[in-house]
């Protein structure tokens, strides 16, 4: 319950401040680099690992400015990588930010992992249409999400139900 008050606080708080930021490009990856900070807090990874005990590297694969951002991650204590390799994506990656230029590859990256619990997070609410998890979008001037349920039932990640809550869309299917 407590958790899920939190949850809601700190989303509802940043989805407030993506109206003042959106004018920029850099205030918006500022914004998506600490909303992927916090969804850490809400996941728990098949092996029992959640955002206390998160072990691995936040990755993130093409041209996406939420690269810049690295230190931001390291500075929260969690390792940071840029990946231009799919199949060494699986063997380090617990979260996969992927960019928009991936669009072509989306696919052969979602057909790599669909046997292992890497949380993909993209900038498009059309790419969690195509399978990743959770896709960013913008309304009435804010940065949301859309949460592809679904996509996340298949590698038994678990996402504290108060994400679904308030994602803007939650796929099922």
């Amino acid at each position: 319950m407590v958790k899920r008050f939190l949850l809601r606080a700190v989303v509802a708080c940043l989805v407030i401040l993506s109206g003042s930021f959106s004018a920029l490009a850099k205030d918006e990856y500022a914004l998506k680099s600490s909303l992927v900070l916090n969804f850490i807090k809400f996941i728990e990874w098949p092996d029992g690992s959640d955002g206390k005990r998160f072990k691995n590297d936040i990755c993130v694969i093409g041209k996406s400015e939420l690269a810049d951002y690295g230190e931001l991650f390291k500075a929260a204590s969690y390792s940071f990588a840029i990946e231009k390799n799919i199949a060494n994506i699986t063997s380090h990656c617990s979260i996969l930010f992927i960019g928009q230029s991936e669009d072509g590859r989306l696919r052969e990256i979602l057909d790599v992992l669909k046997s292992h619990p890497v949380l993909t997070i993209a900038d498009s609410a059309e790419f969690a249409e195509r399978g990743v998890m959770i896709g960013f979008t913008f309304s009435e001037s804010k940065i949301r999400f859309v949460v592809n349920n679904a996509a996340i039932k298949r590698t038994k990640i678990i996402m504290d139900s108060g994400m679904l809550e308030i994602a803007l869309k939650v796929i099922d299917r």
